[in-house]
């Protein structure tokens, strides 16, 4: 059985996506077409609701925490929380048999782990140990897992079929281990709900800018979304090397 831990990490999962999403889509107009979307009416009004719930709730509360916490502060919370990620980052590395990356990001989680305060301060990338990105929606796309269908999910946003599988295995495995979520094995119920409205909050910020632009970028905003949304998930697995099969895809909308 699941404890309290599992429903705000599977959350945060799903709002880490959209950010890469709307930001891919704020970066380029050119879009791969052929997103198998066979649920786009229900999607639709999915994503209505997601971005109704989103502007009214989300949003708004993103923009006070960002007009009133001190900058600093924020650059704290936000490289904190990031170094909880690093740890899977790595595992991903080498599952994805990336093994010069993968040690690289145990070396950074180890730095931002101790000397950096627990990620308080992140000193790893100043001492030049990059920060990357691998989930393991990538790692089974790396060794050939389809996405399947695309799909809206109340209040989580987009996925295909294997990112939200992967999705619901990071957040299970959030939510059972220490090592993945410390947050979530803190016995304080007030302060371990606190931190991870506040893991939350801070993702949220840092999409304000990028969900505007969409917004102004976009007539058809979930096509623009969904379409974008499979681009990056292309460019992520393939490190952003297109595949020969990208390339003959874009050639035939030449």
């Amino acid at each position: 059985m699941l404890n309290k831990g599992f429903i705000l990490p599977f959350f945060r999962v799903a709002l880490a996506t959209t950010a890469l999403l709307i930001l891919q889509s704020c970066a380029s107009l050119d879009q791969i077409e052929g997103t198998y979307d066979p649920f786009e009416p229900v999607n639709r009004k999915v994503y209505v609701f997601n971005d109704f719930i989103d502007k009214n709730i989300a949003k708004p509360v993103a923009q006070t925490y960002e007009t009133y916490i001190p900058n600093p502060v924020q650059l704290g919370v936000h490289s904190f929380f990031g170094n909880i990620d690093d740890f899977s980052i790595a595992l991903n590395d080498f599952l994805q048999l990336k093994g010069e990356q993968g040690i690289s990001d145990s070396v950074r989680f180890t730095i931002n782990s101790t000397i950096g305060l627990l990620g308080v301060f992140d000193l790893a990338t100043d001492m030049g140990f990059a920060k990357h990105n691998e989930d393991l929606n990538q790692t089974l796309g790396y060794w050939g897992v389809p996405d399947g269908p695309f799909i809206m999910l109340p209040l989580l946003g987009a996925y295909n079929f294997r990112s939200a599988t992967s999705a619901y295995a990071y957040a299970y495995a959030q939510a059972q281990s220490k090592v993945f979520t410390p947050i979530a094995s803190i016995k304080n119920s007030q302060i371990r709900n606190s931190l991870m409205v506040l893991d939350f909050f801070d993702t949220r910020v840092h999409l304000l800018l990028a969900s505007d632009i969409l917004d102004i970028a976009a007539l058809d905003s979930y096509s623009y979304m969904r379409e974008s949304y499979t681009q990056r998930q292309r460019s992520l697995i393939d490190d952003g090397n297109p595949s020969e099969d990208e390339f003959d895809e874009l050639d035939e909308l030449d």
